[in-house]
């Protein structure tokens, strides 16, 4: 099982985190929810950082890898000192980062690298001398080879790493040319001293741009499933498409002339519209996309219940474990303050449950595509530089405690005043 370990990073003192197929991470304001996202967000990026570089003709032997990783971090988290991650790929599989008075030190675990370096030169080496046309099925082959090994090496299944950033609505309130401007004044400075979140924003709007200009091919999500391969991808998109309409309140609409929504024959356009819708659509783009093109995704979502009303956020929880139940190698972490969300999550992880020996009447209430079986679900509540497991380990759910802290912190307010209310007119 994939875990990371981190020592003194930011607000972590100390924790240890599980990497489930989906993490849900929660807990107050710079508890270190973001901080453990980007943490394992970083470490997922090593491979394509690594392609990027084998691309280049490099010689990347190990001492070199070692290099690239250290450069990337310190280019993402900036110089930090006297700390210890440690992300663990495989039992005996590790990637240590770690500072000393010398600087920040990489280690990989003896048995890390293995004989797959060797093979991924030759490999690229073979696509670099294979240029001709005629030999376009063996460059496909190569290249599918190619990509298997560094796969091999990172322990992946994922190509598509993507980070779904908090305040997603500058994407849809903002002209084109704003967009534009905003991601080229990003890389005005030079690259290492950009934010981290910087860095991930403007990620986050060469996406968008990218998912945007593939929905003004279709137009909206129904031209999408039309075009769908088969039944069974037309199927899941259509229930994409159910979940996405209880959030949008409306039809999505994208043309030359900018994005719209439409309700009852009427229709405003997306940087007019409410602060939710605006705020959710990229996340529902994006879950929409993951799943029309069926590909192994690695998803990090900020905050998705954002600017949403309890049965939206709803949705919106849903359509994103649809979209990480669509590939068995999928992942998903999720940061939230909203108790909603886990009660969403909890009603998924039961309805696996119980439908196991229950099928066909679960299905008539939660549609099995958004089962979560336990075992493929973590959750941690961040707070005083820790992370505790909130999965109850004898009934495989989130502890219904914590859910319901909050309510108990409420209701107990409110029944001390009762009771001086109470008193008072008593006496």
């Amino acid at each position: 099982m994939k875990k990371i370990a981190i020592h003194n990073f930011g607000p972590i003192k100390d924790a240890v985190i599980d990497i489930k197929p989906m993490l849900v991470l929660i807990g107050p304001q710079a508890s270190g929810k973001s901080t453990i996202a980007k943490l394992i967000y970083f470490y997922k990026t090593i491979r394509d950082i690594f392609v990027f570089k084998m691309s280049k003709g490099l010689d990347c032997n190990i001492n070199y890898v070692k290099e690239i990783v250290k450069s990337s971090f310190l280019n993402f988290f900036g110089a930090t000192k006297n700390f210890r991650i440690v992300y663990i790929f495989e039992d005996d599989i590790n990637l240590t980062i770690h500072s000393k008075d010398e600087g920040i030190l990489i280690d990989f675990s003896d048995s890390f690298f293995l004989n797959e370096i060797d093979k991924i030169k030759i490999l690229r080496d073979s696509i670099s001398s294979n240029n001709s046309r005629h030999l376009q099925l063996e460059m496909e082959s190569l290249y599918d080879d190619f990509q298997f090994e560094v796969n091999k090496l990172f322990r992946t299944e994922q190509n598509d790493v993507r980070f779904t950033v908090a305040g997603r609505n500058a994407t849809v309130g903002y002209s084109y040319s704003f967009e534009d401007s905003f991601k080229h004044s990003l890389f005005q400075k030079k690259i290492n001293t950009n934010t981290t979140d910087e860095v991930l924003m403007k990620r986050f709007l060469t996406h968008v741009t990218e998912i945007k200009d593939i929905f003004v091919k279709y137009g909206n999500f129904q031209d999408m499933i039309s075009s769908a391969k088969n039944d069974i991808e037309k199927s899941k998109l259509t229930l994409a498409y159910q979940l996405i309409k209880k959030v949008l309140i409306g039809e999505y609409h994208i043309s030359d002339m900018g994005e719209t929504i439409s309700h009852n024959g009427d229709f405003v356009y997306l940087n007019n519209a409410s602060s939710g819708q605006q705020e959710a659509i990229r996340i529902l783009q994006d879950a929409f996309w993951c799943i029309y093109k069926d590909e192994n995704i690695f998803r990090v979502v900020e905050e998705p219940e954002a600017h949403l009303f309890p049965e939206a956020q709803k949705a919106t929880i849903e359509l994103l474990t649809l979209a990480l139940n669509n590939k068995e190698g999928n992942n998903l972490i999720i940061t939230t303050h909203s108790p909603y969300t886990l009660t969403v999550i909890n009603n998924l992880i039961f309805a696996a449950k119980v439908g196991k020996d229950n099928p066909d009447e679960v299905k008539n209430i939660i549609p099995e595509e958004l089962w979560l079986p336990t075992k493929r679900v973590a959750a941690y509540i961040l707070k005083d530089g820790t992370a505790e497991s909130i999965i109850d380990d004898e009934l495989g759910e989130i502890k219904a405690e914590l859910i319901d802290e909050v309510s108990h912190t409420i209701n107990e307010e409110y029944d001390k005043i009762y009771n001086i209310e109470y008193e008072t007119a008593t006496n």
